[in-house]
């Protein structure tokens, strides 16, 4: 198959299964690939040809610098040409295959499409089904790469029967993600599809790709309404990435967890579920999630303070933990996104939400009026909206209890987003105002969400 130097689901076996590793011997190990497939060339040793020019093709991929990547190409239509001349329908096929995972990963889909089909044709000719669902597998990718999602599809679709009737695992279960990818959370194809990829994950002790699935099955049950399946599966997965030491995704799956408890109002627990993850993304040195935790812990004590004698004193405290979170994001959203750009779960809009929770839930007397002034000024420095646009129904409580709009959903929406944005450095800070008001949340702030956080500097303490 198609030179990856780590092919689908960290699978190295890019040959076909029925199709053996050439040997190579100690002697060609010492030479540079281009010499060793000169000399396996004067040799008519085509196998050695085979085993040269993929390890050529795989250190110039991994190299990655443009330079690199021109001479691949250049490589390989010249050897693409060699394999034409000589007759050798496979090696001119691999030229094509490798060909088009280049281009694809270069972004340049068209040329991808031309040489997979390319490549396609010349594997049909050999009757050579393994290599052609291979190649179908990666026609897939780029479909889905450049949204082409029903053309994904049907690739994944054809070339996971293949893999199921060959017992290809590794590929028959990157098919079976990829295709599930290409269908909607909670689908029931979708979670049949994760299903079997999962089975293939556990079945071979591959723990860090078992729990990926596990995650994504647990937010298709928990989206398909599943709740105790859902749960479990996200434990599963919490355990397996704790054992595969991976603590960025460890936190990622509590986070989750956090937030799938919240949505069914079992607030305790997604209280002390979002301290779970707030360890653990301060071991990780994920300050994005961190600073979501602080959020989330912020919102888990308004719902579980909401009958609560002591609300206006716990709401004071979810400001200390909201402020400094909200302003963390503020400084790291993109520039870009303004309101009205985009839609109603752009930053700036669930920003704006997050920002109507303080000024609700910060209560009003002579000690925090500058607060609120400031908060205000803020808002309208960054075109925030301090109210929801659309009136929202506010939870009935007795008269001398603060009132505040659930906007825990939306901080979900944040979460999701940040599983797909880069996040940049935090250098959109307010400025100093010259009072303690904002500018003491801005300090706490930088202090708890620089790069050097750590389970030491749990900065909103000192507030």
């Amino acid at each position: 198959m198609s030179v990856e130097p780590s092919g689908p689901a960290g699978n190295t076996e890019n040959s076909a299964p029925h199709q053996p590793d050439p040997q190579v011997t100690p002697e060609a190990v010492s030479k540079d690939p281009v010499t060793q497939r000169r000399e396996a060339r004067e040799h008519g040793d085509r196998d050695a040809i085979v085993v040269a020019s993929r390890t050529l093709w795989q250190q110039l991929m991994r190299s990655g610098d443009r330079r690199a990547i021109s001479a691949l190409i250049a490589d390989l239509r010249t050897e693409r040409d060699v394999g034409r001349t000589d007759g050798d329908v496979s090696y001119q096929a691999l030229c094509d295959s490798t060909l088009g995972l280049v281009y694809t990963r270069s972004g340049d889909f068209d040329a991808g499409e031309d040489a997979y089909r390319s490549a396609v044709r010349g594997y049909r000719s050999l009757e050579n089904d393994a290599e052609v669902a291979g190649v179908r597998y990666h026609l897939g990718c780029l479909y889905a790469q450049s949204g082409r999602t029903d053309e994904a599809r049907q690739q994944f679709q054809a070339a996971l029967s293949t893999f199921r009737d060959k017992k290809m695992g590794a590929w028959f279960a990157q098919a079976n993600l990829r295709l599930a990818d290409t269908l909607t959370s909670g689908d029931a194809q979708r979670i049949r599809h994760l299903k079997e990829a999962l089975g293939v994950f556990v079945g071979a002790k591959r723990d860090r790709e078992a729990a990926d699935c596990a995650t994504k099955l647990a937010d298709s049950y928990a989206q398909a309404g599943n709740k105790k399946i859902a749960e479990q599966l996200y434990h599963e997965a919490s355990n397996l990435y704790e054992k595969v030491s991976a603590p960025p995704a460890h936190a990622d799956v509590l986070v989750r967890t956090a937030f799938f408890l919240s949505h069914h109002q079992r607030d305790r627990e997604a209280e002390f579920y979002f301290s779970l993850a707030l360890d653990a993304s301060l071991s990780a040195g994920a300050i994005p999630l961190v600073a979501l935790c602080d959020a989330g812990t912020a919102l888990a004590w308004d719902r579980v303070s909401l009958m609560s004698y002591s609300r206006e004193n716990i709401l004071s405290h979810g400001v200390a933990l909201m402020l400094p979170s909200l302003l963390y994001f503020d400084a790291v959203s993109p520039a870009s996104d303004t309101a009205g750009e985009n839609s109603a779960a752009s930053w700036h809009s669930i920003l704006s939400d997050l920002l109507s929770w303080c000024v609700a839930a910060l209560p009003r007397n002579e000690h925090t009026e500058s607060l609120h002034h400031e908060i205000a000024k803020f808002a309208a420095e960054r075109g925030y909206l301090t109210s929801p646009a659309e009136p929202k129904p506010r939870r009935k409580l007795r008269k001398y209890r603060i009132a505040t709009p659930d906007v825990t959903p939306r901080l979900a929406e944040l979460h999701r987003l940040l599983r797909t944005s880069t996040i940049a450095a935090a250098d959109n800070w307010p400025q100093d105002s010259g009072s303690e008001g904002l500018t003491r949340y801005v300090r706490v702030a930088r202090r708890r969400y620089s790069p050097a956080v750590s389970d030491g500097n749990r900065g909103g303490d000192s507030l």
